[in-house]
């Protein structure tokens, strides 16, 4: 598992590096952008076709972020790479930043400060921009507490244009624009690669906001480790390494790797089915019994010839007794639509088996409970598969319109993380 902070817990890092560990503000900004710079390139060097020795223009804003991107300027120019610039922008200029502006000046980089006027930017820092190939952007970083101001989103604005056209957007720590606390919906910058310092953030995932990230790489710019491993976490990442299926032995067969009941399709979509098995039997499950409509089933059978497939009447209930000593686990909801499926439902949710519930049956779940046939820990292990919209129409069912309200993608990644917390504690279930 890989920890996830609120851009505040990162700044708290930061303050305590300095305060309580005595590490210069200069230090960690030299750090950052160094070894940013070479995490930078190697990732580079590996992409096809390679990025390396194209024009790149540096955009820096005038906080620790903005000082942070012009080390990595500095950085290109003394290994030798002449197509850079820096195109500059702010009017507060921390000291930090400040120190390396300087530096940047004397070796005589050609650097250029943005002027807006009526949301147009001027029309040297346009050319400037329009040439790069790789825009590396510093301007905002995790002090943002509020929505970009006029001038910087219009900045952000074009950015995002030229990376639509096909410019490689490379964000400093974190990209401009973004952060917990802000709608993930607001102007920010839309990144192919992040190079993000000491911990990676939560704000990174937003269903709204992930794909702005692109590529994560995260680098520590000498944070004591102390700092990170004590650092409050907002959720924790799951990734591939975290990930650990069964080992299968040479001698198992089919019957002894389980056996899945799948509750899928209809008629509108027979297609379903054949997905839902197919993942199941990549997962290494042994047998996958298919439970459908009497219209479906001759369709699936023709096209489907490792599932094992049972019509069912609409007037018929599948009972739990049936299934509890039959099957292993449960898949209900892809493809199933709403109509006479509740008394179904009711009996899976009672055979207490494991069940992931997607689609159609997750509406079901929360109709099943507001209408009292059910209660909301009434189930055995659950797994829900929702995607955003399902998710906020499951808890206005549920009758939980506030937290409905805080997962909405119009929201901040802070509210749909903490939601997501509360809602899976109050489901004894899981969200994936």
């Amino acid at each position: 598992m890989e920890t996830l902070v609120s851009t505040e817990t990162l700044r708290s890092i930061d303050s305590a590096s300095i305060h309580e560990y005595s590490i210069p503000p200069l230090i960690l900004m030299e750090h950052a952008g160094v070894k940013g710079f070479s995490a930078l390139l190697t990732h580079l060097k590996n992409t096809s076709p390679p990025h390396l020795n194209q024009r790149i223009v540096f955009v820096a804003g005038g906080g620790n972020n903005g000082g942070d991107t012009l080390v990595m300027a500095r950085e290109a120019y003394l290994r030798g790479m002449k197509e850079i610039s820096i195109v500059r922008t702010g009017t507060h200029i921390s000291t930090s930043c400040n120190s390396h502006i300087t530096i940047c000046q004397s070796l005589g980089i050609p650097m250029h400060e943005v002027s807006i006027v009526n949301n147009q930017i001027d029309e040297k820092s346009q050319q400037i921009l329009s040439q790069g190939d790789i825009i590396i952007e510093g301007i905002m970083g995790t002090g943002l507490r509020g929505k970009l101001n006029e001038q910087v989103a219009t900045l952000v604005s074009y950015i995002h244009t030229l990376h639509t056209k096909g410019t490689y957007v490379v964000s400093v720590d974190i990209p401009s624009g973004c952060s917990d606390t802000i709608p993930a919906t607001q102007t920010h910058i839309h990144c192919d690669l992040c190079i993000t310092f000491g911990l990676q953030k939560s704000a990174a995932y937003h269903p709204m906001s992930r794909s702005s990230w692109g590529k994560i790489i995260r680098v520590n710019p000498s944070f004591p480790l102390p700092l990170l491993e004590n650092a409050k976490k907002s959720a924790q990442l799951a990734t591939i390494d975290d990930v650990v299926l069964k080992r299968m032995e040479s001698s198992d067969y089919k019957n002894k790797r389980g056996h899945l009941a799948l509750f899928a399709g209809s008629p509108l979509y027979t297609g379903a089915p054949k997905i839902t098995s197919s993942s199941a039997f990549h997962s290494g499950v042994g047998l996958v019994t298919l439970y459908c409509d009497e219209e479906v089933a001759p369709v699936i059978k023709s096209e489907t010839a490792s599932l094992i497939v049972t019509s069912v009447p609409k007037e018929v209930v599948i009972q739990k007794e049936s299934l509890i000593d039959r099957y292993d686990a449960i898949a209900v909801g892809s493809g199933w639509q709403l109509s006479h499926r509740k008394e179904q439902m009711l009996s899976l949710l009672h055979s207490r088996l494991p069940m992931v519930c997607d689609a159609d049956a997750i509406a079901l779940f929360a109709s099943l409970v507001t209408e009292k046939k059910i209660a909301l820990a009434d189930h055995g292990p659950l797994i829900f598969t929702p995607h955003p919209g399902e998710l906020v129409n499951m808890l206005e069912i549920l009758g939980m319109p506030i937290l409905a309200q805080e997962v909405h993608i119009m929201g901040t990644s802070e509210s749909f993380i903490d939601s997501l917390i509360k809602i899976s504690r109050a489901l004894h279930a899981v969200l994936v």
